[in-house]
Parts: structure tokens; sequence; C-alpha cells
């Protein structure tokens, strides 16, 4: 009978220490994955502040852009103002011309005077 309870006593002893290693060892694990999830929400934070970071100089990189866009078509839209002002003096300066010398060949062989009167004052609008 002395060994029968001394089996159960050392074995309520084993049981006692195994709960206590268990719970060691589950407080352990819980400490551990503390500490873990406090790394990871820290580099978490980290990471999130460096994409804020990268935003931020993607917006201003994206105004920045915008902006010399607006000026390049502004002064595109001033360059192709120019070039219609261009074409259409020289097209003005070249009927200026042609009629010039058209009126100067009436005025010089002013043969039929009732007709040619007409045909200059019709050359007489281009200018």
């Amino acid at each position: 009978p002395a060994s029968d309870e001394e089996h159960v006593s050392s074995s309520r002893t084993g049981s006692n220490m195994r709960a206590k290693l268990g719970r060691c060892l589950n407080v352990a694990a819980i400490g551990i994955l503390s500490v873990v999830s406090a790394i990871l929400f820290v580099q978490l934070q980290l990471v999130s502040s460096r994409v804020a970071s990268e935003q931020r100089q993607i917006d201003e990189l994206k105004t920045q852009i915008q902006s010399s866009a607006n000026e390049i078509e502004i002064q595109v839209e001033k360059q192709r103002d120019l070039t219609i002002v261009n074409i259409a003096g020289t097209f003005t300066l070249l009927s200026c011309l042609i009629t010039i010398f058209h009126m100067t060949l009436h005025l010089r062989n002013f043969n039929q005077p009732f007709v040619q009167r007409k045909i200059i004052a019709i050359l007489w609008m281009s200018p």
C-alpha cells in the first residue's frame, strides 16, 4: 500500500511539474508572440511612414510635371499663333504685290477704259 501511495504521490508531483512546465511554456510563448507582434507593428509603422513620404514626393512631382506641361502648352500656343500671323502676313503681302502688278499693267495699257476701270476697281479691293 505504501508503494501505491508513493506512486500516486509521485504521479501527482509529476503532473504538477508538467502543468507548471506547461504554464511556463505558455507564458514564454505569449511573451515571445507579444515581442514579435510589437516588432512587426513598429516595422509596419516605418513602412507606412515611408509610403506616405514617397506619396508626398510623387504628388509634388505630379504638380511639377503638370505646371511644366501647362507652361509648354502656353508656349506652343504662342508659337502657333505667331506662325499663323506669319503665314497670313505672307499671303497678304503676296496678294498686294500681285494686285499692284496687275493694276500697273492695266493702267499702262489703258485701251478699253470702260472695262479696265471696273477691273481696276475690283483689283483695288484686295489691298
